[in-house]
């Protein structure tokens, strides 16, 4: 008999039976689950470079302004943009877009951009980075972003939010006895979060 997928679990606050359906193929029923899904890995978007120091194969964040957007129909439809700050350009490629992706890149806009740099033929590009419209001057995030294991239908963003609330709403026992945590080599918890 083949092993199924256990129901969601009624009562989960914020958690609907679609998006329940979609944590259980995680095997997460329930906000004490969800505080047991760790990260695969960080990603690091608390600053940005130049796109004049980007190197190929390193996942990088930058910031600069759209200046040219089309949709271009060599062999495969796709989306393929230019930004730039003040050292350089950068080209960002997208095989598989929506119309409001094409929206975000409209010449003119703030960007910031985070994936992996390659060698292209006219420069550095990204295919498929991760890019999010800002206002000049908007503050970076100060900590690093996680990355978790995720399914089909359930997108990491609405995953670290879903978990960031748990760990909001959920009083977690200090483990740690009091004399471990007098010791001087240990950081401070709210450092280490």
């Amino acid at each position: 008999m083949p092993a199924s997928t256990p129901p969601a679990r009624s009562g989960w606050p914020g958690v609907g039976a679609q998006l329940a359906g979609r944590l259980a193929k995680l095997d997460l029923h329930g906000p004490q689950d969800l505080l047991l899904h760790l990260p695969l890995r960080y990603e690091d978007e608390t600053r940005c470079v130049d796109i004049a120091a980007l190197r190929g194969g390193e996942s990088l964040q930058i910031e600069g302004e759209v200046t040219d957007c089309e949709v271009r129909l060599r062999g495969r439809r796709q989306l393929v943009a230019q930004v730039r700050d003040a050292t350089g350009t950068l080209t960002l490629r997208l095989l598989h877009f929506y119309p409001q992706q094409q929206q975000q890149l409209t010449p003119g806009r703030r960007v910031r951009v985070f994936g992996e740099a390659r060698g292209g033929m006219f420069g550095f590009e990204m295919v498929h980075p991760r890019i999010r419209s800002v206002a000049p001057g908007e503050a970076l995030p100060q900590t690093l972003t996680p990355v978790y294991p995720t399914t089909a239908g359930l997108a990491q963003s609405e995953l670290r939010k879903l978990i960031a609330s748990t760990l909001g709403q959920t009083r977690l026992d200090e483990l740690l006895t009091a004399a471990l945590r007098q010791r001087p080599d240990l950081i401070p918890p709210d450092a280490a979060r």
